[in-house]
């Protein structure tokens, strides 16, 4: 009868231990299948991050495209500007020679004229 008694107070242990054991590893499953719930949440937010990353670099590569487009052009106008003015001063200067000569053509010619008008004699009075 003891030991009948004895044996069903380790069953009773058992049945209890066994009962903790069960509990535990239910809770260790739910909380197994949180970290893996979290786990999936964070990989997603990584994969949009990484995704909002990569959509940057190819903003900045075509902006920098575009920069560098930009700058030849820029380059390429100051380049045809700097051209303009070099003919422009050169036609300027053209110009100015071209208007001393004929200042001193138009006075040598005038004074030719003025030379010309001294040699030539008076007319004759008319008779009456």
């Amino acid at each position: 009868k003891e030991r009948a008694e004895r044996a069903e107070g380790e069953a009773a242990t058992w049945k209890e231990k066994a009962g903790q054991a069960e509990a535990s590893k239910t809770a260790l499953e739910v909380e197994v299948q949180k970290q893996k719930a979290d786990i999936e949440s964070q990989t997603s937010k990584l994969l949009d991050l990484q995704r909002t990353l990569q959509e940057k670099d190819a903003q900045i590569l075509s902006q920098t495209s575009n920069d560098s487009e930009s700058q030849a052009a820029l380059t390429s106008l100051q380049k045809e500007l700097e051209a303009e003015r070099n003919l422009r001063a050169s036609a300027s200067s053209d110009f100015e020679k071209e208007r001393i000569s004929l200042q001193s053509k138009i006075e040598s010619l005038t004074a030719e004229l003025s030379s010309a008008k001294d040699a030539v004699p008076p007319p004759p009075p008319e008779s009456a």
